[in-house]
């Protein structure tokens, strides 16, 4: 089971490296419409059509990854929570010295794997507001007019804050492990009343 879920995040990443590369691409393809704005029509059509095609793409791209990703995020987060709350329970009441040591070590390594993988999140999210930044801010209004429409349809659809959120329950960002650890440290707490 491990194995698979090793397997899928490697997929998962090799397919986020290129969408981030597509993304480079796009946004100096955004910078060189500014520029060939001056050279010509049919060069700036020419343009505009790649960088259309590649928000398609990268749009696309994002909802095949978010829903391949939907149950791996989800099952991490619970188990990563009750494996946060176990390690610390377990770090506070034995006794010898070195499973103390053991249990905050694996706390150490849980926290740092689930903090990696939630700012991969967070890098699809804050390059969508870039995205959004840089539709925003290039100079469309100047262009002609069939340009201005075409980038405004891209800005309507990039409206939509671009984030991997499982079945649509919490984003896959720094919020949400915030949230895992805040709610590992409840349940400790939990167990420490029970006691």
């Amino acid at each position: 089971m491990t194995g698979k879920c090793m397997r899928v995040i490697n997929e998962r990443i090799e397919e986020y490296v290129m969408m981030r590369q597509n993304r480079l691409e796009f946004e100096n393809v955004l910078n060189e419409v500014e520029e060939m704005s001056l050279k010509g029509e049919s060069a700036l059509k020419r343009s505009l059509k790649y960088l259309i095609m590649q928000h398609q793409s990268i749009c696309n791209d994002l909802k095949i990854v978010d829903k391949g990703l939907q149950n791996f995020v989800l099952a991490c987060n619970n188990s990563f929570g009750i494996q946060i709350c176990m390690s610390i329970y377990c770090t506070r009441e034995m006794d010898g010295f070195f499973m103390k040591l053991e249990y905050s070590l694996l706390l150490i390594w849980i926290v740092w794997i689930m903090e990696m993988y939630s700012a991969l999140g967070q890098q699809v999210t804050d390059q969508g507001e870039n995205l959004r930044l840089s539709l925003s801010s290039c100079n469309w209004l100047e262009s002609p007019q069939w340009c201005q429409k075409s980038l405004l349809i891209m800005m309507t659809k990039a409206t939509k804050t671009m984030e991997i959120k499982p079945y649509g329950l919490s984003a896959l960002n720094l919020r949400s492990f915030t949230h895992v650890i805040n709610a590992a440290y409840s349940y400790f707490n939990l167990l420490q009343n029970l006691k």
